[in-house]
């Protein structure tokens, strides 16, 4: 028997047998969908952007959230939204100092961006000294309160996550490196963590959204311990 519970922006569901404990950012998924048009790759051009344009969903996601649905950063006319896309993250770049479409070698410049420019509370990197563990619970219970991860992914990665609509792997950058988002986690026992839980990510580069296995993550997460970095509650809004 299936019990689903809504908190917040959190689908959670505890089932007695395989699936012990699901969450979904559902309001992620919609606010996402909302701007990805203006802000994947295909439409900035901008390749090497995964991080900057990472916080600009997440600020979106907020911005969404803490509107019940009624503001998103780029809606309307395309060419004018994906002008305003690309100009946001130049202007993100211009702000950390950085040249336009480049590579971030640390989480730093997003921690900037996330406290300095849009304000939210309690940015953070998780403790490498962490144990896996922690930093999984960590994690999981952050997204139980409707708090995304940024995760940094080796060029390494692909197979068992898949992009949505077309089979084939999900690495878009080759051998480089590639910052997501995780909004999703099936978790099969509560008592444990299991290489056959599902994670759910949002890659920017495309605008879509897909899935690994834990075992695939612990392989191919730049982070020793999943060091993820977090955007606590964001309540202040600030325009560019």
């Amino acid at each position: 028997m299936k019990k689903v519970i809504m908190i917040a922006v959190m689908l959670g569901g505890l089932v007695s047998g395989a699936w012990a404990e699901r969450v979904l950012l559902i309001d992620f998924y919609r606010s996402a969908e909302y701007i990805s048009p203006y802000l994947k790759k295909d439409a900035t051009k901008y390749n090497h952007s995964c991080g900057p344009t990472s916080t600009v969903f997440i600020y979106n996601y907020y911005l969404y959230k803490n509107s019940n649905g009624k503001k998103v950063l780029f809606l309307g006319n395309l060419n004018r939204e994906i002008n305003r896309a690309k100009w946001t993250i130049r202007h993100l770049y211009t702000y950390i100092g950085q040249k336009n479409n480049t590579d971030m070698r640390t989480f730093d410049p997003l921690i900037r961006i996330g406290a300095g420019k849009y304000d939210f509370q309690n940015v953070e990197q998780r403790s490498m000294w962490n144990s896996l563990n922690t930093n999984l619970t960590y994690m999981f219970n952050d997204l139980k309160n409707g708090i995304p991860a940024i995760v940094s992914l080796s060029g390494q990665y692909n197979g068992e996550g898949r992009y949505k609509y077309r089979y084939h792997s999900t690495n878009p950058v080759g051998r480089w490196n590639h910052i997501v988002i995780i909004y999703g986690y099936d978790k099969k026992n509560n008592s444990y963590f299991s290489n056959s839980d599902i994670v759910y990510y949002f890659d920017p580069y495309f605008g879509k959204f897909h899935y690994m296995t834990l075992k695939e993550l612990k392989r191919v997460a730049n982070q020793d311990n999943m060091d993820y970095l977090r955007f606590g509650k964001w309540y202040i809004m600030r325009t560019f």
